[in-house]
């Protein structure tokens, strides 16, 4: 299965920030900004140039004041059935014309990462021990939504209904290691036909531009790792079979092996 069928392979993040919290608090919006652009922007993608994702894009978040915003946002009930409040809203949103709607019927690229407001409970359905999502922080809907597609409407979206000191302390801090988590699983697994690269490692914690985030997998090292670290060339040539002992880099036909190069490369593998 070539990673094309899998991927968002040049991510367009789209933040949404729902709530009043967002509206009054000047500090919580430039720094959802700045923690998510961290990521999706930065040496933090590097990892994700062995699956075929090159670095990406963050535009200027969406704020929307709500007053009066739900109790619960359910994803899957505590029955298992596909509720999805979470796109029905954005579809109002883009009806409403305060949303962009995705490009294209056919869209692969385009994320919406919405941080909801902080008194609604997001729940999901986690199993029959954990019907509501308790133990879940957040979660990412690889492209199944209700209503179905056309167009896809990707999505990823993090609770922020814990205690804090005052109400309109910045949640950003506790959220970006969720954030992280949920944009690496949705770019790497649009659709469910593939990995969950967060899971693996949701214990190994690591400071990234002082983002308290975590590390991912990487196929080629079999292992957890930070997304910053740079990438093997031998790793990529050993990924696409290059022939070492009979072929020079010049039979790749391009004169710069860059990020962009191996990303592209490696959605065909």
């Amino acid at each position: 299965m070539p990673n094309l069928s899998h991927i968002m392979p040049k991510p367009v993040v789209i933040p949404i920030l729902w709530g009043h919290d967002y509206a009054v608090n000047a500090v919580t919006a430039p720094n959802l900004l700045r923690m998510m652009a961290d990521l999706v922007t930065g040496p933090f993608m590097n990892g994700l140039a062995q699956y075929g994702i090159q670095r990406g894009s963050v535009n200027a978040p969406i704020v929307i004041d709500d007053d009066h915003p739900p109790a619960t946002i359910v994803y899957r009930d505590s029955g298992n059935n596909l509720q999805d409040d979470i796109t029905k809203q954005l579809i109002k949103w883009i009806t409403a014309g305060t949303v962009p709607p995705p490009r294209s019927p056919n869209d692969i690229n385009q994320l919406y990462v919405i941080v909801p407001p902080i008194e609604s409970t997001l729940q999901t359905y986690n199993g029959e021990s954990d019907p509501t999502g308790l133990g879940v922080q957040g979660f990412h809907n690889e492209g199944l939504t209700n209503p179905g597609a056309p167009p896809t409407y990707f999505w990823a979206i993090v609770k922020t209904d814990w205690d804090r000191a005052t109400p309109t302390q910045d949640v950003t801090p506790g959220v970006a290691r969720t954030i992280c988590h949920e944009l690496v699983e949705q770019l790497v697994d649009r659709n469910g036909s593939y990995e969950e690269l967060g899971d693996p490692c949701n214990n190994n914690a690591v400071v990234y531009r002082g983002w308290n985030i975590q590390q991912y997998w990487s196929n080629w090292d079999n292992n957890c790792i930070n997304g910053d670290a740079p990438v093997s060339l031998r790793k990529f040539l050993k990924a696409i079979g290059f022939d070492f002992m009979h072929n020079g880099l010049r039979t790749l036909n391009t004169s710069t092996i860059n990020l962009n190069f191996i990303a592209s490369t490696m959605q065909s593998h």
